[in-house]
């Protein structure tokens, strides 16, 4: 279908709804508001009034990751993980969090290269896998 008949079936406002970071419930079929985009890079931040740590600790991933402290990243993403959930149970967030950054770092122009871990793949890996692990409660240790 060319881009063109696409643009004719959809108007403004169905479009804006349709493409945001935030649904609105649908009240006769039962479905809830969800808000599928929190971000959780630096701690839980842009969640709500007074909620926003999005340039605060510019460093907060590489810092920890210099650290090659497994159990460090483990536990970061288990307060991160305390902090969704209380900015969820208030209406404030989903739980769909986009953390950690884990693409490899290969140019220090990237725009994002602050927000990853590491330029080596096996640091990026074991931070990802603790951090995540953190986030989502499985086991009791780090690896």
């Amino acid at each position: 279908m060319p881009a063109e008949l696409v643009v004719l079936y959809l108007n403004r406002v169905i479009g804006m709804r349709k493409y945001s970071h935030a649904k609105r419930g649908i009240g006769r079929l039962g479905v809830p508001f969800y808000r599928w985009w929190s971000e959780a890079l630096h701690g839980v931040s842009d969640a709500g009034k007074g909620v926003l740590f999005n340039a605060t600790v510019p460093g907060g991933t590489s810092f920890p990751a210099a650290s090659y402290n497994t159990s460090l990243w483990y536990k970061m993403g288990q307060v991160v993980s305390t902090e969704a959930r209380a900015m969820y149970n208030v209406g404030l967030a989903g739980l769909t969090f986009w953390s950690p950054t884990i693409n490899v770092l290969r140019d220090p122009r990237w725009g994002r290269a602050q927000e990853t871990p590491s330029e080596d793949p096996f640091v990026v890996s074991k931070y990802a896998v603790n951090y995540v692990r953190g986030l989502q409660e499985v086991g009791d240790q780090e690896s």
